[in-house]
């Protein structure tokens, strides 16, 4: 007998689950997960060694957590905002980071809600993780947010594994969860994290196309 798919109920019950789960972790203080640092991570200070970002512009991340990637961003001087579905997280990351001399703040916000959004459009938007713990049935619904959550032309730096490291598989199959409304510009390979459990990933860097 085929899998049934799940009724609301229990869909609501999961999507529960997995909010209290990641509100446990960004409330205990000394949660060390191999992908977390105390300073910005090394992938995303490439992309700014590289000039990727431009100072000035408003950038999102989506998935902040503590908001390193926010805040690093915002140190470069974008008008830098970050959202996460924890509450938890997102006063971590306020406490940690939010300064008078910076353009930086944070909301909580679930990208995968199907209300729309009072913020943006941004200039660029940076997911460093967040789409890859998302369930495969709330992708779609990720997608058609980040598309209202970004100007036309705007960059897209996605941050997903790749524990395979299949990189033209992998690629194909996220660029064509983007399609049409992203074209895909280049990819790349990196580690998340740090020490002995880094995590292959790719670094896949979209266009906003014009596509309604």
């Amino acid at each position: 007998m085929p899998d049934q798919p799940p009724n609301p109920s229990e869909k609501q019950t999961l999507a529960q689950q997995r909010r209290q789960n990641w509100e446990k972790r960004w409330s205990d203080e000394k949660c060390a997960a191999f992908w977390l640092d105390d300073k910005l991570p090394a992938e995303i200070q490439m992309f700014i060694d590289e000039n990727w970002f431009d100072p000035g512009k408003t950038v999102l991340d989506i998935g902040c957590g503590r908001g390193e990637v926010a805040f690093g961003l915002a140190s470069i001087g974008m008008k830098a905002t970050g959202i996460d579905f924890s509450k938890s997280a997102i006063k971590r990351a306020k406490d940690l980071y939010c300064k008078p001399d910076l353009d930086l703040e944070f909301f909580c916000l679930d990208i995968c809600r199907k209300k729309g959004f009072d913020i943006g459009p941004f200039d660029f938007l940076v997911d460093r993780g967040c789409l890859h713990v998302i369930p495969d049935q709330r992708h779609a619904v990720f997608v058609k947010n980040i598309t209202t959550l970004i100007h036309e032309n705007g960059k897209f730096l996605l941050l997903h594994k790749n524990p395979k490291q299949q990189k033209e598989t992998t690629a194909s199959y996220l660029a064509d969860k983007l399609t049409p409304w992203f074209k895909l510009e280049n990819v790349r390979n990196f580690e998340f994290g740090h020490g002995a459990e880094k995590l292959p990933g790719l670094a896949l860097e979209f266009i906003r196309t014009h596509h309604a």
